[in-house]
Formats: structure tokens, sequence, C-alpha cells
């Protein structure tokens, strides 16, 4: 029997200016992390990848793709800017599809943004881990969470946060700092899972976030210098345990799971 391997659309949450920002700081624009991540996590996966905050993508045909998938990004769902109003329309163009999507961290946002939900800025950043995330128990029973612990941390940097979720929203895990660190909806075959916190990022990619993201931070108070978040960048770069309490295998599951529930 001949095995049909899947086509994923991923869209590229940042504009090419974010991206090249990323570039300089020694990572690589999110969706090609994704398309790295998928293909190493199921070889023979097919991604095609468009850029919406650029401009006008036009109309998308979805029915060829097995799954869509949205990126992080450095813009604000609430900004009532092309670059952002273009990705809201595209998320209800997407769910309206009927093709499931899966959203890291912007496209949590984006999603509950386009779909009635509200996102707001929060006080602080959260960065660079989301400590003690708790799995609700609708978390525990939903696929996305397959072989994940009831409690984790994970890799994450936001300063917005989904504050209400669109109806019909289940809300899958939070913690201390985020009420919405990943929800799920499904409603008349549509069907969309995201997470706050960024499951595709690693050590490597965390300290080139804290790179570009040091004066930031450190005018925030998250740090108490820009030389300090640096530093902090240092240590994971050189691979520090303490700074990766995260077991490799466990760290994707939720890319993984949905992966294989397309």
């Amino acid at each position: 029997m001949a095995v049909t391997m899947k086509r994923i659309l991923i869209v590229e949450g940042n504009t090419t200016e974010s991206s090249a920002l990323i570039r300089q700081h020694g990572s690589r624009p999110y969706a090609e992390l994704f398309t790295d991540l998928l293909t190493s996590i199921q070889p023979g996966v097919t991604c095609d990848a468009i850029h919406p905050a650029d401009g006008d993508v036009g109309a998308i045909d979805f029915a060829p793709y097995d799954g869509i998938l949205w990126t992080g990004s450095a813009l604000n769902a609430y900004e009532e800017a092309p670059r952002v109003t273009r990705q809201l329309a595209l998320m209800r163009d997407a769910i309206a599809s009927k093709v499931p999507v899966f959203g890291s961290c912007w496209g949590l946002q984006v999603f509950a943004q386009a779909m009635g939900g509200r996102v707001e800025r929060e006080p602080h950043w959260e960065v660079p881990l989301a400590q003690g995330i708790v799995l609700h128990d609708a978390g525990r029973a939903h696929p996305m969470y397959t072989g994940k612990p009831a409690t984790f941390d994970a890799f994450a940097v936001h300063m917005d946060a989904v504050h209400q979720a669109p109806e019909g929203s289940t809300i899958l895990a939070a913690n201390d700092r985020c009420a919405i660190q990943a929800l799920a909806w499904e409603t008349d075959g549509a069907r969309f899972w995201g997470t706050q916190y960024h499951p595709e990022f690693d050590l490597d990619v965390m300290a080139s976030v804290l790179r570009r993201l040091a004066q930031r931070l450190a005018d925030d108070g998250h740090f108490t210098s820009a030389d300090e978040a640096l530093a902090e960048a240092d240590r994971m770069e050189q691979g520090d345990a303490a700074r990766s309490p995260i077991d490799p295998s466990a760290r994707v599951a939720e890319i993984r799971n949905w992966l294989s529930s397309l």
C-alpha cells in the first residue's frame, strides 16, 4: 500500500525585517525552524511557507494541505496594521477551510484575536522559561499532550497573552504567569490547537532570543542589565543542563502529536 506523505502549510508570522534580525543573532526564521522540526519528526513531510506579514498573499487554496502551522512573531495581535490584520483574516479563512491548524505563541494569539477572543499586553515578559505549566483535566485527556508530563517547563518568550479565549475553546494548561498556556477549539469539523509557549525552541534558539532582546529585557526589569541577559545566553549556548530542564522528546510532544493526528 502506498504511503501518502503529509503536506503542511507554514504561515511565517514575522516580517522579513524581523526574520533578518533573527538571522543576525545566530538563529533562523521560524518557518525554517518548523520545516526542519516537522521533517525530523516525520521524514517525507512537505512544507510550504507563506509570509502574510510582508504583503497580501492572495487567496490561498488550503485544500491540498493536511495541516496549517502558524509560527511565532514579534508583532502584536491587537495592532491595527495590515501586517497584522492580513493574518487575522487569513486565520479566519484557514479555520473556515477545516484544515487542522496549530499555533505556537503568536499563532495562538492570532487565532484568539481573529475568532472573537482578546489578546492583551502583560506587565512583564515571560522568558526564557514558562515554569510550572500544569495540565488541566482536559489537557491530560487531550491527544495534544500524549506523552507529556502533567507538570512541565517550556521555552517561552512573550509580552502579550490571550486574556479571553474564543467561545467554544477548551483551556488545556496554565501556570502562575499565564492563565492560557494552551487551548483547543473544535467546531463543525474545524480544529485548532495552540500553545503560548514554544515547543519548537531548543537551547540554541532560546539563547539567540536572549541576545536579540537583551536590552529590551533589561529595560523591562527582567534582567538587571543587557550584559546579564547576554551572560545567560552564553550559558545556554554552552549547554548548561540547569537551564534546559526539558527532555528533548517531551519538549516537541505537542508538535509530534499534532502531526500524527492529521
